[in-house]
């Protein structure tokens, strides 16, 4: 489940956080995430492969202009 989204936030920093509401732990291998914009331009995929989410945990994924901690 998508829990917040930032874009275009302090610095150019952005970000999704990702919540598993399960009990049971969520592969990631094939996921992508898609980026488009107002405008309807699509953006760059990314994968996140290997990583799993585990019940009732988050997953933050962040680009490089954030300050804090991230998980990917």
């Amino acid at each position: 489940m998508i829990n917040e989204v930032q874009v275009n936030g302090e610095g150019g920093a952005e970000l999704i956080e990702l919540f598993n509401p399960t009990d049971c732990a969520i592969a990631l291998g094939d996921w992508k995430l898609l980026y488009r914009s107002s405008a309807d331009v699509a953006g760059v995929g990314a994968l996140h492969g290997g990583d799993t989410i585990r019940g009732r945990t988050f997953l933050l994924l962040a680009n490089s202009k954030f300050v804090g901690k991230i998980d990917a």
